[in-house]
């Protein structure tokens, strides 16, 4: 299952989204070069001062329900 998920990355928003979503169920997946290229890239094209998008702008937020955010 690991390589099924880390064999192909393709640099479009959703896909990093499910991808990481997917990834952050593996124990210790975090340690992975092929996470930390999902993260480089959502930190990079879907970040905003404000939080995460999927369009860039800052208000079309993605909600967090995690406390740590």
């Amino acid at each position: 299952m690991l390589n099924s998920l880390t064999d192909v990355f393709i640099e479009k928003p959703m896909f990093a989204i499910w991808r990481i979503i997917a990834l952050s169920e593996i124990p210790f997946s975090i340690k992975l070069e092929y996470t930390k290229r999902v993260v480089d890239y959502i930190e990079e094209f879907l970040g905003t001062s404000s939080g995460f998008t999927l369009t860039g702008k800052g208000t079309d937020l993605l909600p967090c329900y995690n406390v740590g955010c």
